[in-house]
């Protein structure tokens, strides 16, 4: 090797360890969300609890762990029907109950003792459940979500359950926060209370199961989907060998590699069209636990307990972004900023039958009174506007510090942080992404957007 080669060589090497340095140093400020800053949700009530899994079909029996400091409490089983509207499906009454709490739960789980247990029927359509405990000083809410055992699985809508475990920030720790210590959170375990669900139409959360609810209530009504948990691509992969139509519904933000592998295969080699119907998915990489349980997440680039040089991160960090399959991937514009979307190209035929005209606004409002672009938001990144056709851009600000509702007239809102609806063909196959958390609230509401989703349908469900 010659001096210019070996000087040449050194320098590659000592770049590489600057950047790697660099990025190390820098990895709690740029890259982790943790902070110790306390939130409502981290208090403790009287009465709360959990149910031994997130997600059940209906010939399943569920397990409840309770607590409660009342001498007779109460639960009630809800489904939601629709939007922000609870059917009471089965109540059942429990005693005082006191259960063990301690620091390490968040993590490990609470391992709480059985308080009570149900066996799911037929009765017990699929959608998602909310169970309402209540005693004389306090109400909890708990969410169960339940699939159909005699669905044959051709067209599934896939629950966000991880991302509902990772910002659960009951117990003091979520993937966000950590009020116990100022330590990373690498781990986010189902078995504990969820405080980070929103149920009612008037309090903002970031994870509004309604939401959730009213895209797949729509499916179902039109599509006789099913409902299973984004971690069945890893732990059930079986059970989308009949698919032929996939949505990733409101925020399928955690994806571990074999779930990011099987997506990949059934819409690149299977050639099954999808439907992204939210924002900000397949985001951070992940690992699970035997019994998934447990997620790992290492927000700080650090790795993976159970692998050599496994990175964590973001699967843009191990070089997978998400934008190759969906055609658009998150970026921090438009954060908590809610607004319309405007028709940038309304002669595309996903606008067919619908009378529209560049420039026409819509999804001015969905099932909770926010427009439907909004909370986070994905755009085309510059390498895939070769490989996608935009037909609508939200005309949301760049950023809000709190919660930003769109006003109509104020040029704030110039569509800095908009999200894109955006068509990804793949051969004889394609994704629609329709760039935004919220968009599921306009499905059904707001005749353009629901319009699109059908013109979609019409082309590509066979």
């Amino acid at each position: 090797m010659n001096f210019k080669k070996l000087i040449w060589l050194t320098s590659i090497l000592i770049t590489a360890f600057l950047i790697f340095v660099f990025v190390w140093f820098f990895r709690y400020r740029y890259y982790l969300l943790v902070s110790v800053e306390k939130i409502p949700e981290m208090e403790l009530t009287s009465i709360d609890g959990y149910t031994d899994k997130m997600f059940y079909f209906n010939d399943e029996k569920v397990k409840f762990y309770l607590r409660s400091e009342d001498d007779s409490s109460r639960a009630v089983i809800t489904k939601i029907v629709s939007p922000y509207t609870y059917y009471p499906v089965d109540t059942f009454h429990f005693e005082r109950t006191e259960q063990v709490i301690s620091p390490d739960q968040p993590e490990k789980g609470c391992n709480w003792n059985l308080t009570h247990e149900i066996m799911l029927d037929r009765s017990y359509t699929p959608g998602y459940y909310n169970v309402l405990l209540s005693n004389t000083k306090d109400t909890f809410h708990l969410t169960i979500t339940v699939g159909d055992i005699d669905n044959k699985n051709e067209f599934i809508v896939l629950a966000p359950l991880a991302t509902f475990m990772a910002y659960n920030p009951w117990g003091g720790k979520s993937l966000y926060h950590n009020y116990t210590d100022s330590s990373n959170v690498y781990y986010v375990s189902s078995q504990r209370p969820n405080t980070g669900v929103q149920y009612f139409r008037d309090r903002y959360n970031h994870i509004d199961v309604n939401v959730c609810a009213n895209v797949y209530n729509w499916f179902k009504a039109e599509h006789n989907a099913n409902v299973l948990p984004d971690y069945f691509l890893e732990q059930n992969p079986e059970k989308f060998l009949n698919c032929k139509f996939i949505v990733m519904s409101y925020h399928c933000e955690y994806f571990s590699d074999v779930m990011y592998d099987n997506i990949e295969e059934m819409v690149f080699e299977k050639n099954i069209p999808m439907i992204s119907l939210g924002a900000n998915q397949i985001y951070w990489k992940v690992k699970w636990n035997d019994d998934y349980t447990i997620m790992e997440c290492r927000k700080d680039l650090t790795l993976f307990d159970s692998g050599f040089f496994d990175m964590g991160g973001m699967w843009r960090h191990n070089l997978r972004s998400e934008s190759d399959l969906l055609g658009v991937r998150y970026t921090g514009k438009g954060l908590h900023t809610f607004a319309p979307y405007k028709i940038v190209n309304s002669s595309h035929w996903l606008y067919s039958g619908l009378n529209v005209n560049d420039g026409d606004l819509f999804g001015m409002k969905g099932i909770n009174d926010f427009p439907v672009c909004g909370d986070e938001t994905d755009k085309v990144p510059f390498w895939m506007s070769h490989k996608t056709e935009v037909i609508a851009k939200g005309v949301n600000t760049s950023i809000a510090d709190t919660v930003k509702v769109f006003k109509e007239g104020d040029p704030e809102w110039d569509g800095d942080g908009g999200g894109e609806i955006v068509l990804r063909k793949i051969g004889d196959n394609a994704v629609l992404s329709t760039g935004s958390i919220y968009s599921g609230s306009g499905l059904g509401n707001d005749k353009v957007f629901t319009g699109i989703i059908n013109n979609f349908l019409k082309e590509y469900l066979k």
